[in-house]
């Protein structure tokens, strides 16, 4: 009879103690909920806003769903994640985060476990649908998910003609890229692309036009833009912009300060001068 009690202690403490564990992980906080947009290609993360519900956007990337629709939709839990991960077709992936049977979050495909293998086709695939269903990423945003999102965070995959924040602009490896099989948002010490940077060239970095002329005043913009190309740390061509105070009417010096962000936030300015002469 003792050890019919003993036994039956044992099993109701157990109960509690499964229990207690439920209750734990039922009550946990989950800080983020995703969503991807298979119309757009954008994911994005809500945090919660004063009630308790996720209803503030709170970041967005760029991402490559599935094509023809083989990323499914509806709302789905975490169940597991992976550092590296074998994918469809013998390549892998960087931050793999588990959310739909076999769909994944994860980086753009790489031909081994090395970071230095990235296969350029698959990173310059964000934007568009690609994928055989996972969501593929950059490094840095399938990376964020996996720090970020604990096991069990919700994603829900929907199709929408709209976004609540700008579609992220990626940056693409080109043939001008100096290493294509690197990943430029990577943040491991070792990724080439951390001592790139912004560039913006000036083939005369110093300009004269005579004072009062007319041409000048009213076509000073396309003199100062004339002969300056900015490019993003990949060495595409990108936007860049201007800041000075000029007087065509009077003569000197003026400083021209050029400037210009990649879609990666690398920033960089230079400066050149527009001599005005009587």
């Amino acid at each position: 009879m003792k050890a019919v009690k003993k036994a039956v202690s044992f099993i109701s403490a157990l109960i509690i103690s499964v229990s207690a564990v439920t209750a734990q992980v039922q009550a946990q906080d989950y800080p983020y909920y995703i969503k991807v947009n298979r119309q757009t290609q954008v994911t994005t993360i809500y945090t919660k806003d004063d009630s308790g519900n996720y209803t503030v956007p709170y970041k967005a990337m760029i991402c490559a769903p599935g094509a023809g629709g083989n990323t499914p939709l509806g709302k789905f839990r975490t169940p597991e994640k992976y550092r590296w991960k074998e994918l469809m077709g013998g390549v892998w992936g960087q931050y793999s985060t588990r959310f739909a049977g076999g769909c994944l979050f994860h980086s753009a495909c790489y031909r081994r476990p090395d970071e230095s293998t990235l296969i350029t086709r698959t990173f310059n695939s964000l934007g568009r649908k690609e994928s055989l269903g996972c969501v593929r990423l950059s490094v840095a945003d399938a990376k964020w998910i996996y720090d970020n999102c604990p096991i069990g965070t919700t994603v829900e995959v929907y199709d929408s003609p709209t976004d609540p924040l700008p579609r992220p602009v990626p940056i693409r490896l080109t043939a001008n890229a100096t290493y294509p099989n690197w990943d430029p948002t990577d943040p491991n010490p070792n990724n080439p692309w951390q001592k790139e940077q912004v560039k913006i060239i000036i083939n005369e970095p110093k300009k004269f036009v005579k004072k009062g002329d007319e041409y000048a005043y009213y076509h000073l913009a396309e003199i100062l833009h004339e002969g300056v190309t900015a490019y993003d740390i990949a060495n595409n061509v990108i936007h860049y912009d201007i800041s000075c105070n000029v007087n065509v009417n009077e003569s000197g010096e003026y400083i021209i300060k050029y400037f210009a962000t990649d879609s990666l936030g690398n920033y960089n300015e230079n400066l050149a001068r527009l001599v005005v002469v009587d």
